[in-house]
C-alpha cells in the first residue's frame, strides 16, 4: 500500500488531481500482509532494537526512546 501511494504521489503534481476510489474490504484485509510486508515489519523492529542499543552506548537512550515513541496528533483532522 504505502508504494501505491507513494507512486501515486510522487506523480501527481497537485493533490487536488490525486482521485482515490473506495477499496474492496478484502483488499483492506491483505494490505500489510505480504512477505514482503512481513519482513519490512520485522526489519524495522530489528533496526529500532539497534538504535535503542546504539543511543544506550552514547548515552542518549531516554531521548531516542522518546523520538521512538512518537505518535501523530490527529486529534484535529476533521477541522482541517
Amino acid at each position: 500500500m504505502s508504494s501505491i501511494l507513494y507512486d501515486l504521489c510522487t506523480r501527481v503534481p497537485l493533490l487536488k488531481n490525486l482521485f482515490v476510489s473506495s477499496i474492496f474490504p478484502s483488499v483492506c484485509e491483505k494490505l500489510g500482509q505480504s512477505a514482503a510486508d512481513v519482513e519490512r515489519h520485522t526489519v524495522d523492529e530489528k533496526l529500532r532494537k539497534v538504535a535503542l542499543e546504539f543511543a544506550s552506548s552514547k548515552g542518549k537512550h531516554s531521548e531516542m526512546a522518546f523520538e521512538l515513541d512518537w505518535q501523530p496528533d490527529y486529534s484535529n483532522c476533521n477541522e482541517e
